[in-house]
């Protein structure tokens, strides 16, 4: 099996699972999400996203629908229903159905959904580098809450796709935030930068690891903001998800970064970080 889908207590194919036309995650946006990756079948960096999820939860005034063991331990049944030696996770919590309102003060529950899937890393990209272009960034003042509400996100995909780009990289008052769907590091004379904590952007979890691993990689990290010149005249630039750690972008806007391949940094970034993963999942290539 290749993917098993999960809401409310039952288990099915995903596009085969029912939701209530009143669900508020359908109807409002109204609900936070996690994706994470196991490898041969374990979990990687599952406290981490959880305590995330669970920020955001409490940000988003809802609970979570059940203990977190529990939860660990839901996710694990689902990953070892899928074949692959990369699976990807996908959890979303909404708070349930009801009849339509905007206040949310009289629900007090909140439903789980989960989405397990055989995931394809794509690696041949450490080799080509990504392209990316900016686009500006319109986005809400709460973007550190992994929210359902991404239209902002795939409007600027979509642009990226449109424009033969891989990436779109939001830029908001002449400051590289962060990607659509990643985080984003520049590196310049070995010091690596990248935006600082803020509600401006989402805490990535692959950000916390390498902002840990860098300085044991003898880089010296800046959590700063660099502007969009700065980027383009970087020696290297970077985005970090949990399904890309890092992805080296070699053209941002049409323009070469550095000698428009990927750099060095990238390169020993992964395979510290694919040392981490074996240490906790073991070997898979």
């Amino acid at each position: 099996m290749r993917e098993i889908g999960y809401y409310d207590g039952q288990f099915g194919a995903p596009g085969e699972l029912k939701v209530p036309l009143e669900e508020r995650g359908f109807l409002f946006g109204e609900g936070v999400y996690e994706f994470t990756l196991a490898y041969n079948g374990i979990l990687w960096g599952a406290e981490d996203h959880l305590d995330r999820l669970e920020r955001s939860l409490r940000l988003m005034e809802m609970p979570l629908p059940l203990p977190r063991p529990e939860l660990i331990s839901l996710m694990e049944k689902a990953v070892a229903m899928v074949e692959g030696p990369a699976r990807g996770v996908y959890l979303q919590i909404t708070r349930g159905a009801a009849p339509r309102a905007h206040s949310y003060l009289n629900i007090s529950g909140s439903k789980l959904m989960m989405v397990v899937r055989t995931f394809d890393e794509h690696r041949e990209y450490l080799g080509a580098g990504y392209t990316a272009i900016t686009v500006p960034d319109i986005r809400w003042q709460h973007c550190d809450i992994k929210t359902l509400n991404l239209i902002p996100n795939t409007m600027a995909t979509a642009q990226a796709e449109k424009a033969g780009a891989h990436m779109a990289i939001f830029v908001r008052d002449n400051l590289v935030i962060e990607g659509a769907s990643y985080n984003i590091f520049m590196v310049k004379d070995n010091v690596a930068y990248t935006a600082p904590l803020s509600d401006r952007m989402l805490h990535g979890v692959t950000r916390l690891h390498l902002v840990k691993l860098l300085p044991e990689l003898g880089v010296t990290l800046k959590e700063e903001y660099f502007t969009l010149q700065q980027l383009l005249e970087a020696d290297e630039v970077f985005a970090t998800s949990a399904a890309v750690h890092p992805a080296p972008i070699v053209r941002v806007d049409g323009r070469a970064i550095a000698d428009g391949r990927p750099g060095p940094l990238a390169a020993r970034i992964d395979a510290a970080y694919e040392r981490l993963i074996e240490a906790r999942c073991g070997k898979r290539y």
